[in-house]
């Protein structure tokens, strides 16, 4: 192509083409004062370049000063700091037992405290924590390696919105996508190596040789290797690495290197956007605590327990062996609900608890028991207690909260427990459950009613409805139930029974309720639920040699009730038969 542009230089004059003079130009091999003839603009005239508009559209004075004044000799103080900070927590978190619960202790990443209990503060501090000599030493050599190019490049309060970025992105997308704990300053790696590629991309024309080759052919292959490796190996955690490439690779797409930065022209304000990641997460655990996690509902509609639990719990089993649902650090809602064919009081299932609770001492599970304070707990007209206590177990202090409330023929039992370490984070959510337990009105007493509603005049009807009422102790409402069934049908014995069945376990004419029980029984020789009602009476009235009589004669009429006998073992051991 024949020359369009004459440069003077001290060897003469040079002729370039037009692509010649663009590349020398941003190169700043060509001065605002090089002589220029460009014949299509100055025919036979030479000027100044600066006097050509062509020029000024691609000079950039700072790109070239930036070609020559980079360099890497400036001591990275962040990167060595960030450096030493890793190995001091390493020497701290390594005086004691070096395991997950320590490492967990100390800020490592765990899903369920930062989502649950609002601990955001280790979306930062997990990335300074390592589990091995081994694990610090790799990170911080290629931390120290990559990181001081970085910081020789951008200004330190950019090159430390890479770090913040790479680490937040690094956790959070750990955390969002597994339960697994894990600690390591790899992520923040990931996030400079990320940054020091886009870098090398980004101003590849200026750049030194030697730079260029290790941002542009070294960098970012070893990245896609350490996540290939990740990817092949089983307790790596992929979802960090690619949350830190990320994110220090997206911070570093709004940056512009120190030395490219022009007075007077817009700034990406990194200042703020650095106040405000660290800021943010930190101000958000209030919120965390009091809104979050999403809950379930636990809904029983036999006995009408309902009990909110996080939805991201799995269900299992507790320290005890109760049904539980609970997260990835054992904190855990234990579940046991009893339905008897009489009414529980809060007493027998204190006393279970306390009896389960002795089994696992004498099993060796748990170490010692200490029970602490007990006070009234009640709900939706169920009675009962709240039972505080101190388990020593093998995986350390358990700290349990037992809430023991029965309502008619049920009892419940909702057990919340937790190691010491997390008592204090999962105190509010606690709370929170326990403010949302529900006693609700039962399946049966819903179809009972409705049942009642649809035919007013069925006898049958009124019965199935007072037996429900009955089932949940609402005395009054059943005895109007039965009281209803008799005026349709006066000698409904369904009816009968049930007040005769009310008399006996929640107190009235006792006297009534034996005549009653004694006509049907009359009536119906063979029906064991008559043989344990007349039991029942008389154990109520305080005979209990007449409750025995009543038993062993039935028993003698058919040898084959296992509920007459279990009634008289009962009696043998001086059990009250009224109270289970």
């Amino acid at each position: 192509m024949a020359p369009v542009i004459w440069i003077r230089t001290d060897e003469g004059e040079l002729p370039l083409s037009l692509a010649e003079f663009e590349s020398s130009v941003r190169a700043g091999r060509i001065a605002p004062s090089t002589l220029v003839r460009f014949p299509i603009l100055t025919g036979d005239r030479w000027v100044e370049a600066r006097d050509l508009e062509v020029f000024w559209r691609l000079y950039e004075p700072a790109r070239i000063y930036f070609s020559r004044a980079f360099s890497l000799g400036s001591l990275p103080i962040v990167t060595l700091t960030l450096g030493a900070v890793c190995g001091l927590l390493f020497l701290v978190t390594r005086t004691k037992t070096a395991d997950v619960d320590n490492l967990l202790r100390y800020g490592a990443k765990a899903p369920s405290a930062i989502f649950e209990a609002g601990q955001t503060w280790r979306l930062f501090t997990a990335n300074l924590l390592h589990r091995d000599p081994l694990h610090l030493a790799f990170n911080v050599l290629f931390l120290v390696n990559v990181g001081g190019t970085l910081e020789n490049a951008y200004r330190t309060r950019d090159f430390v919105l890479i770090i913040v970025a790479s680490a937040l992105c690094t956790t959070l997308l750990s955390a969002l996508m597994s339960d697994a704990p894990s600690v390591g300053a790899s992520g923040i790696v990931l996030g400079l190596f990320g940054a020091a590629s886009l870098f090398g991309q980004k101003y590849r024309d200026i750049l030194p040789n030697r730079l260029k080759r290790y941002l542009l052919w070294a960098v970012l292959p070893y990245s896609i290797f350490v996540l290939y490796v990740g990817l092949a190996t089983e307790d790596t955690d992929n979802w960090g690495h690619l949350g830190g490439l990320l994110g220090g690779s997206l911070a570093t797409l709004f940056l512009t290197p120190e030395l490219l930065l022009v007075d007077g022209r817009k700034r990406f304000p990194s200042g703020i956007v650095l106040a405000a990641l660290l800021l943010l997460p930190l101000a958000a655990a209030p919120a965390i605590v009091r809104f979050r996690p999403p809950m379930a509902t636990f809904t029983d509609a036999t006995s009408g327990l309902a009990v909110l639990y996080p939805e991201t719990w799995t269900f299992g089993e507790d320290a005890l062996g109760f049904p539980a649902f609970g997260n990835a650090l054992g904190v855990t809602m234990g579940i046991r609900i009893r339905a008897e064919n009489r009414p529980i009081r809060a007493e027998a299932l204190e006393r279970e608890l306390l009896r389960e609770l002795a089994s696992r001492e004498d099993s060796g599970e748990i170490s010692s028991v200490q029970v602490g304070q007990r006070s009234p707990f009640s709900r939706d007209g169920a009675k009962g207690v709240e039972l505080v206590a101190r388990l020593e177990s093998r995986g350390g202090r358990v700290h349990v909260r037992g809430f023991l409330f029965a309502r008619g023929q049920f009892g419940y039992m909702v057990v919340l427990s937790t190691r010491e370490a997390w008592a204090a984070a999962y105190a509010p959510l606690f709370e929170r459950i326990v403010l949302a337990i529900r006693v609700e009105e039962t399946a049966a007493l819903r179809a009972a009613r409705a049942l009642a509603s649809a035919f007013p005049g069925m006898s049958s009807a009124h019965v199935e409805l007072g037996d429900a009422l009955a089932a949940v102790g609402d005395v009054d409402g059943a005895g109007r139930a039965f009281q209803l069934a008799l005026s349709t049908l006066p000698d409904n014995g369904g009816a009968l029974r049930g007040l005769a069945r009310l008399s006996a376990d929640y107190g009235g004419d006792l006297e009534a309720a034996r005549r009653i029980a004694d006509d049907l029984r009359a009536l119906h020789p063979d029906d064991i639920s008559l043989v344990l009602l007349l039991a029942d009476i008389e154990l109520a009235r305080g005979k209990q040699d007449s409750a025995r009589v009543v038993l062993e004669d039935a028993l003698d009429r058919n040898p084959e009730a296992a509920e007459v006998r279990e009634r008289i073992r009962l009696l043998g051991v001086g059990s009250k038969l009224a109270d289970p």
